[in-house]
């Protein structure tokens, strides 16, 4: 999205510090939102691309369950489903500006986070 944004910034070396800037950014906004929320707990519902990925129709009943406290309309989920594509669309080792060295330096960033919200290392994916 970086880039689609600057296309004039379209180099490693433009890519870099913006990459480090939003790790940055998702840490505050995590930090706030989800996991000092102490508040807010009942009002979470945490949904892992990998989860919604590997079985998009149980993930999107939770969801609808989750949201308006009804099940959801298993018809229209059905039909929903079917004029989805839903599944993984990018590899982060396919990404142009890849680096393992510097995902890994960014993900190591992110702390204990990511095992709190069960979001599996990039190199899970690789």
């Amino acid at each position: 999205m970086f880039l689609e944004a600057n296309p004039t910034k379209a180099s490693k070396k433009e890519w870099y510090p913006f990459a480090y800037s939003a790790m940055l950014y998702w840490n505050r906004f995590i930090d706030k939102w989800v996991i000092n929320a102490k508040n807010n707990k009942n009002m979470q519902l945490i949904c892992p691309y990998e989860q919604f990925i590997s079985n998009p129709k149980q993930t999107l009943e939770e969801i609808i369950t989750f949201m308006t406290k009804e099940e959801a309309d298993k018809k229209q989920l059905r039909r929903t489903l079917k004029i989805m594509d839903i599944k993984p669309r990018n590899r982060i080792a396919d990404f142009k500006y890849f680096d393992k060295g510097f995902f890994q330096e960014i993900e190591a960033m992110a702390g204990s986070r990511l095992e709190q919200l069960s979001i599996p290392s990039f190199t899970d994916g690789i």
